[in-house]
């Protein structure tokens, strides 16, 4: 069995290329859904400060509204 040097070079080369192509559409997309959980965690936070401070709630409220922005923040961070 013969090796094909030439065609082991080009399928080498096609890597490489194809390698940086992906690493920045990933780079991209990471930066892109970053910047999507930003906007969405700021404005989950701020709404539950909005209704904190503008209506009267129990405590009992206000432990839920921070548990369900503690479980966002989580799942941001570990995605």
């Amino acid at each position: 069995m013969t090796i094909n040097f030439q065609q082991i070079l080009q399928d080498s080369w096609n890597f490489i290329r194809n390698q940086r192509k992906f690493t920045l559409m990933l780079t991209l997309t990471f930066c892109l859904v970053t910047l999507i959980l930003n906007i969405f965690g700021s404005s989950l936070f701020q709404s539950v400060t909005e209704t904190a401070i503008n209506e009267p709630i129990d405590k009992n409220e206000l432990s839920t509204m921070m548990q369900r922005v503690q479980k966002a923040v989580t799942f941001y961070y570990y995605m």
